[in-house]
């Protein structure tokens, strides 16, 4: 039971004072650091908005704590080869990392996409059986045997090596 107001007050300060956001200082920033597999743009955002929260951070801190943040990388690397002075300095050089890494995503979501497009089936390529004439292509299934390509199959015709008949096709492919 609380038998003064005074009582009540001192209570009250001790249970909530754990509950006060504490500022953030200089040595909080040196605590961030960039996980494995992320991404440069997303560690970049997470320290510049522990860094707005640290109105006392100098660029040199701030260049530092980054740096010392980073997982060895390209931009790691680039800034053991020449440390960046200034935080401006760096975020201009981070900024063409960043472009870097977005490319190379984007190249390989690309490369995937094609990738499965072009695995889906196999082709070579044979000259017609009677005679010249334009090359076809030819399916191949996954047991290495060639499909022939029957009324309204896809094929197209192509230009290539000089190749006759289904029997040099199979010969090439092993099937002798």
């Amino acid at each position: 039971m609380i038998g003064s107001f005074q009582e009540f007050h001192s209570l009250f300060l001790h249970q909530f004072s754990n509950s006060k956001k504490h500022r953030n200082t200089e040595l909080s920033l040196f605590s961030i650091h960039q996980k494995e597999g992320e991404p440069l743009k997303e560690y970049l955002q997470r320290f510049n908005k522990a860094a707005l929260e640290v109105s006392t951070a100098t660029q040199k801190v701030k260049t530092n704590a980054f740096a010392q943040g980073l997982l060895d990388g390209d931009f790691f690397k680039s800034l053991a080869k020449k440390p960046a002075t200034k935080f401006d300095t760096l975020l201009a050089r981070v900024a063409k990392y960043i472009n870097m890494e977005d490319a190379k995503h984007l190249r390989e979501k690309d490369g995937e996409r094609r990738g499965r497009r072009t695995r889906m089936k196999e082709y070579v390529c044979c000259e017609k059986a009677r005679g010249t004439g334009p090359y076809l292509e030819y399916e191949i299934d996954k047991d290495k045997n060639v499909k022939n390509p029957g009324p309204g199959s896809l094929v197209r015709n192509i230009s290539g090596p000089s190749m006759t008949g289904k029997a040099k096709l199979m010969t090439h492919l092993g099937k002798t």
